[in-house]
């Protein structure tokens, strides 16, 4: 997704969740809602969203198993 479409993406969005696991700044302790400061696992970010929250991704590969019951 290109950065334009991305912001167009969150624009539409009440909330937004950013995960990016090649950031030097990633941390599952951080909240997830700047991209500055992203999640650095899916499992957290799944963890943090509700209806109506997107989970934006950064590019790069995801090694993890994740296990979501709705």
């Amino acid at each position: 997704v290109s950065k334009t479409n991305e912001q167009n993406i969150i624009k539409k969005s009440s909330s937004v969740i950013y995960v990016d696991a090649s950031s030097s700044s990633a941390s599952d302790d951080n909240a997830g809602t700047s991209i500055d400061a992203p999640l650095k696992t899916i499992a957290a970010g799944v963890k943090k969203i509700s209806a109506g929250t997107r989970l934006v991704l950064g590019s790069g590969s995801y090694r993890e198993t994740l296990n979501i019951n709705g």
